[in-house]
Order: C-alpha cells, then sequence, then structure tokens
C-alpha cells in the first residue's frame, strides 16, 4: 500500500484480508531507496515534475529496486492470473516484437539483469518522457547483455521464447494474450458482450496471466450477466471479489 493507514471497513479490502495468499503492506519508499544510486535519485524527486506519471515513474523504479534485493515475481495488479505461473524463475514476457515488459518480472535476488537496471535509472531517466525506465530501459538491458539473442525488433517468431543467460523472455501470448492497441480485435474484445468471446478465450488460451492495461480501459465497465473475456475470467478467478460485486449490484 502506499499509504500507512488502510481503511478495513471498505467492502474490497475486507475481501483481500480474508484471503490465505494476501498480505496488506505499506511501501515505505525511503526505505525502498535506501541504497545508492537510488537513493539520491529518489531524495531529488525530480520524478515529481511529471504529475501525470508520477505514480508510474515510481512504481518502475520500486519493483526494480525491491527485486534486486530480494527477488521474487511481480505482476502488475491488472494483471489477472489464469493458471499457475511458471515453475522457474528468471523471466520476463515481450509486450510486443520490441519491447519486453516490466509487469512481469521473475528474478532471484540480486540478479546482474536487476542491478544493471536499477544502476542505469538515474542516468536514463527523462521526467518528461512517457516510460524512460520501464519496458525500454528493460528491453535495451537485455539487448546489451544479450545482443544476438534479444534483438530490437525481436528476430525470433511471435510464439517463440528467447534467453538471456538464465533469463528466460516468454512470448507475449503467454502472459499479454490481448494487446492493448485500440483496434476492435485487440484490447477491445475484452469487454464486447454477446459474441461468446469469454468461453471461446478460456478454451483456447495457454497464457499464464490476461493484462487490462488499466490506463487505457479503466474507464470501461462490464455486465456481470453477460460473456465478455474479462467477466469469464473475473468469475474463475477472482470469485469472491465478483460475488461482493454482485452484492452492491455493481459492475467490473
Amino acid at each position: 500500500m502506499t499509504y500507512p493507514a488502510i481503511n478495513h471497513t471498505h467492502p474490497l479490502i475486507q475481501v483481500l484480508s480474508r484471503l490465505s495468499n494476501v498480505r496488506l503492506a505499506w511501501l515505505n519508499l525511503d526505505q525502498v531507496f535506501a541504497d545508492e544510486p537510488l537513493r539520491t535519485w529518489h531524495r531529488e524527486r525530480l520524478w515529481m515534475m511529471n504529475e501525470n506519471r508520477m505514480s508510474t515513474v515510481v512504481s518502475d523504479a520500486a519493483r526494480v529496486e525491491l527485486l534486486r534485493r530480494y527477488g521474487g515475481t511481480y505482476l502488475d495488479l491488472d494483471a489477472l492470473t489464469l493458471r499457475p505461473l511458471p515453475n522457474t524463475t528468471n523471466y520476463l514476457a515481450r509486450i510486443h516484437d520490441r519491447l519486453v515488459s516490466n509487469a512481469i518480472i521473475s528474478v532471484t535476488s540480486g540478479h546482474p539483469l536487476m542491478k544493471m537496471v536499477a544502476d542505469n535509472i538515474p542516468s536514463v531517466f527523462d521526467a518528461t518522457s512517457c516510460c524512460s525506465i520501464g519496458p525500454e530501459l528493460i528491453t535495451r538491458q537485455l539487448h546489451r547483455l544479450c545482443p544476438d539473442n534479444v534483438t530490437i525488433p525481436a528476430s525470433v517468431g511471435p510464439n517463440e521464447t528467447e534467453t538471456c543467460g538464465d533469463v528466460t523472455i516468454w512470448p507475449s501470448k503467454m502472459f499479454i494474450p490481448i494487446h492493448y492497441g485500440y483496434l476492435r480485435h485487440q484490447l477491445q474484445s475484452m469487454f464486447r458482450e454477446g459474441e461468446g468471446l469469454g468461453p471461446t478465450f478460456i478454451r483456447n488460451t495457454e497464457a499464464f496471466s490476461l493484462h487490462l492495461f488499466n490506463s487505457v480501459s479503466h474507464r470501461r465497465s462490464v455486465s456481470l450477466d453477460e460473456d465478455s473475456i474479462l467477466k469469464e475470467v473475473a468469475i474463475r478467478n477472482c470469485p469472491r471479489i465478483v460475488e461482493l460485486l454482485r452484492k452492491y449490484r455493481t459492475h467490473l
């Protein structure tokens, strides 16, 4: 959590706090960025110059530093898991042929890739840019480590994995099966109803997760009584949340 106090009376917080595999904790940024080189970068607060992107920038840096120090698996909160994640570690996934995502990262503690990324954040950070320390930085560092294996654009087919040392880069279909583009057959297909897309997607997908891309989809509402992809995924993977939404007669 980004605030030390939690409203425990909120229905969604009550549902989350009862889940055995969920622990809510305050993200103290001074502790997260206690080590150099990110300590000085954080204290300078240059990321506050871009008001619309502040939370994204801090999140991009915090996940890198936490994974560098402790290792583990990170997924964006708008990524819904569809099945158990890979039983290996040290993996990421492509967004498309030019970018590797920073929304899905699994690494061991002290992994060299995370150290390289953390070391480069202060020098490449651009407060006027959208994503200077996000996917673009991850992709460039992978390319520098393995220029023949992780190319920009990718030299492998869209269904093939890539490797960089002990790191696996999964193809986009495994973690981002529906892209964030605005074409009808892309992100918007996640919300379309009355076409049977939800059951068809569940039946045919091999993906580990479904990424909602909240920044471009957050204004969409989805009925709990129709057959959209999002509704079918939510019922199978977030049944208690769906039950709560039905109780309050609201939508996804």
